[in-house]
């Protein structure tokens, strides 16, 4: 969690911070948002500034800080803390009146929970907030219910704004980011997320809103003192004034199971089109999150601004496992580390084969987890009855041409566009005008904003500090501005990971050339985009896929090559090239960095693929090591690279495709060596 958040993290003041969590509505004479501008708080109408009256009026006669208790004992702060929320939203409530009966959150309540949720994130260790809080039953009654989940079954609690206690700010904002970030993965697109944090040291409370650029949290508040209850009761109004669940960052226009989408005119042509698989998914808090679907578009038109959406019998959707996707920046003149002991750089690009001692897979040092993985499933049959409605959305660019779909099927990729240097410049949309449906790359239809709310961009502007005041508070980082970019295309594919399995047997034999041939077709994609003069730079397992159709690949020269460097060095940690991850601020990232991507990518296709039935699968122990040391730091990296080259693959050790994979990872692996020094030299 901390190189995600390391040097993009905000302190507001609690007026400030009660303003960019109230519901808003753009002003009438606010300009219009541009797809490369960049948003700000004061284009925007503020509920939370219309309820001074009722602010005042909930601190009368204010007692809830009673409950708080003066220990150095964590667990003994647990109950007086969810007393004290409580009798905040209570206090709120009251002051509010009739005002809060149509909140989205006017049934809140916290409780002391201290155990592992029902649900996480594959791959990552249960989490267990202090405090937990729930949606409680409009009957008034309230009893602590004995499971929670981030993604909740049907008739099951869900987590709404969790907890955390510590005696150090630190470390509780770290944790409290793992919290988010199963926020994030019950729900992927929305805007931002909340959670508050104790520091039971002081006594000191705040409010953290997580973001894909990073944490935005308020002050630290005294609960204890007369002005830090004000402010703690202005942000807890902040969040009654919630009326949808596009205030408190949801998409209205998706619910897992269906999308209300605009067309290529806008909305004069809207349809609804109902997802048929995730064919990607990233789990990260800050990052471009990247998240691709297969979609069918229905055949009836509604006839209203919302729609049901109710697919009969829907089964889960279950997010992908965990992968750390870093984005990596220049901090003080150093690239900014990972956290693990053993990402220790390195110089030379290729795995540094270990000095004459090699573990044995599954020996007593394997780093096996005693976990079962808990993987978040997003309740597709439950989505499916919160009702879509169509929300203004502005289409950025579409073809003259008319929107034709075949079968009328299309992917749909929403990612968290990362704006680039003064003028705030968003790559992806150019290159997909450019290089779209050349071979290996998608047929690009068209591209719009993302919009929860009418007028209202999904971005995470507003979350940085305005623009009269925008200095990072380490004084060293530029601000990472985001905006929601959704694009829809033709073009869609399976995971490499399906190397060998009957969808793709038809084309790709079990034999070394097969997975090569697939290996070099995905680079000859990747030149496309190099003769247009664009480096993808985030060459990794999900985003790379195979088609079941081929695609003509018309020759081609590159022109015009040019070396272009900004200060944001991208990628995801594990495909990365060790060039890139060593703190040099000479290194530039080049399509020999691409090259290593492609070979960790292949490498990791192969490690983590799943045995076909009757397939020899190997000891599942000892395929689980090598797995985790793909995941690991730079040394385990190596150490798994050098034993999957090297080592006998043996298939009652690590099953057949493994095994009989290793002649291609033998070949393809020296070849890239001598292209690093071919360049290099």
């Amino acid at each position: 969690m901390e190189p995600e958040l390391l040097g993009q993290t905000w302190e507001f003041p609690p007026e400030l911070f009660a303003k960019v969590l109230s519901a808003k509505t753009r002003k009438r004479d606010a300009p219009a948002h541009e797809l490369e501008g960049v948003d700000d708080i004061d284009n925007y109408d503020c509920s939370i500034d219309s309820l001074q009256p009722e602010l005042e009026m909930s601190l009368r006669d204010f007692d809830g800080y009673k409950d708080l208790v003066d220990s150095t004992r964590e667990r003994d702060h647990y109950t007086g803390l969810a007393n004290f929320l409580n009798a905040c939203l209570t206090a709120c409530r009251v002051a509010l009146g009739n005002k809060a009966d149509d909140s989205y959150y006017r049934l809140l309540e916290f409780f002391v929970w201290d155990k592992e949720t029902s649900d996480g994130i594959s791959g990552a260790h249960p989490l267990k907030p202090d405090l937990a809080s729930i949606l409680r039953k409009a009957d008034g009654k309230f009893s602590p219910p004995d499971k929670v989940f981030w993604s909740p079954p049907e008739d099951q609690a869900q987590m709404i704004v969790p907890v955390e206690v510590k005696d150090g700010w630190k470390d509780l904002v770290l944790q409290a980011g793992t919290y988010a970030r199963c926020l994030f993965s019950a729900s992927p697109l929305r805007q931002f997320t909340l959670v508050l944090g104790y520091e039971h040291k002081k006594r000191r409370l705040r409010f953290l809103a997580y973001h894909r650029g990073g944490l935005t949290a308020s002050r630290e508040l005294d609960p204890t003192a007369p002005e830090g209850q004000k402010d703690i009761l202005r942000l807890f109004l902040s969040l009654l004034t919630w009326k949808s669940p596009a205030d408190a960052g949801f998409p209205l226009w998706c619910n897992e199971s269906s999308l209300y989408l605009p067309g290529r005119m806008g909305g004069s042509d809207k349809f609804i089109a109902d997802i048929d698989s995730v064919l990607h998914n990233s789990t990260c808090v800050r990052g471009r999150s990247p998240r691709v679907l297969r979609a069918k578009k229905r055949n009836t038109i509604p006839s209203s601004n919302s729609d049901r959406g109710e697919l009969g019998s829907l089964e889960p959707v279950t997010q992908t496992a965990l992968r750390r996707s870093a984005r990596l920046q220049k901090i003080s003149g150093n690239r900014a580390s990972h956290s693990r002991s053993d990402m220790a750089p390195r110089k030379s690009s290729r795995p540094t084969k270990s000095s004459g001692q090699k573990k044995s897979l599954g020996s007593s040092g394997a780093k096996l987890s005693t976990n079962e993985d808990k993987p978040i499933i997003i309740s597709r049959s439950r989505a499916a009855k919160e009702p879509l409605v169509f929300v203004n959305q502005a289409v950025d660019w579409a073809p003259e041409s008319p929107f034709l779909l075949e079968n009328n099927t299309f992917a749909i990729k929403f990612s968290w566009a990362l704006s680039r240097g003064p003028n705030n410049t968003i790559i992806e949309p150019h290159l997909l005008r450019e290089c779209g449906g050349m071979f290996g790359i998608p047929k690009h239809l068209y591209s719009f904003r993302a919009h929860h709310k009418d007028a209202c961009p999904t971005t995470n502007h507003l979350f940085l500090p305005p623009r009269t005041k925008r200095k990072n508070t380490t004084g060293t980082c530029s601000m990472l501005t985001f905006i929601l970019l959704r694009s829809i295309v033709h073009c869609w594919g399976m995971s490499f990971l399906l190397w060998g399995t009957r969808w793709c047997q038809r084309w790709i034999r079990l034999h070394w050339f097969g997975p090569l041939f697939t290996h070099i077709s995905v680079m000859t994609s990747y030149y496309n985009m190099c003769q247009k003069n664009y480096q993808h730079r985030d060459i990794s397992i999900g985003n790379v896929l195979m088609v079941e159709q081929g695609i003509k690949c018309e020759p081609f020269t590159i022109e015009k090559s040019q070396r272009n460097s900004d200060e944001i060095l991208e990628g995801t940690v594990e495909f990365m090239s060790k060039a890139l991850l060593e703190p040099n601020d000479e290194v530039i990232h080049s399509p020999v960095d691409d090259y290593w991507s492609f070979y960790f990518s292949a490498q990791w296709a192969c490690v983590f693929r799943q045995a076909l039935l009757g397939e020899a699968e190997g000891d599942p122990k000892k395929l689980k090591y090598l797995r985790s040391l793909l995941t690991g730091g730079f040394s385990d990296r190596d150490s798994g690279t050098n034993s999957i080259v090297d080592e006998l693959r043996r298939v009652n050790y690590h099953g057949y495709f493994l095994a009989s994979i290793q002649a291609f990872s033998q070949r393809l692996e020296p070849g890239y060596e001598r292209t690093v020094v071919g360049v290099a030299g």
